[in-house]
């Protein structure tokens, strides 16, 4: 905001031209307010202030501005009783606010947990890749008798890697063992 200052004239000469001297821009008018509360009225601002953390100050400002913005809204709205319409279109509002927010960061959060999807296939196909390139081929009169073990062994792994995730300290240690596998490849 840019405050103009006129100067009384010079000359006594009421129809000489005013000069205008432009200031620095200065902050917002500021307007110190005090008022008394007791009983009710100051337990329900004191906790609230105390809930969020800030002075009884901040918090009766705060829902001062609110009832501006429902007053504003609801002469807007139209004559009469529109005051119940204001107060639903500020909590739709407030409503669609949260919404979004929460589908913003429930998509983050997606994002994420595909970024970590990806790196897992990776290193299974990694893994794959160097295994078949470092194993040889089963001859076929043993295949049989392996694939039985193999099947066993397999069960055996899912059962282990099943009771691991039945507890944070399990899964903890899971995922922590698939990182250092993944950190040293």
């Amino acid at each position: 905001m840019i405050h103009e200052i006129n100067p009384a004239p010079a000359n006594d000469a009421e129809s000489a031209p005013r000069k205008r001297k432009l200031l620095r821009p200065q902050a917002a008018p500021r307007t110190h307010a005090s008022f008394n509360v007791s009983g009710d009225s100051h337990d329900a601002l004191a906790h609230e202030a105390a809930r969020h953390g800030v002075t009884i100050g901040i918090v009766a400002r705060d829902y001062a501005l609110r009832l501006i913005t429902m007053q504003r809204e609801d002469a807007l709205l139209g004559q009469g009783s529109g005051g119940d319409r204001a107060l639903l279109h500020t909590q739709i509002a407030g409503l669609e606010k949260r919404m979004s927010a929460t589908v913003t960061a429930l998509r983050d959060e997606l994002a994420d947990t595909q970024g970590q999807l990806a790196v897992v296939a990776g290193l299974l196909d990694a893994f794959l890749a160097a295994y078949l390139a470092h194993t040889p081929s089963i001859p076929d009169e043993h295949r049989a008798e392996r694939a039985e073990s193999g099947k066993a062994r397999y069960e055996k792994l899912l059962a282990r890697v099943a009771a691991g995730l039945q507890t944070d300290t399990g899964r903890a240690a899971i995922v922590d063992r698939v990182q250092s596998m993944a950190a040293g490849v």
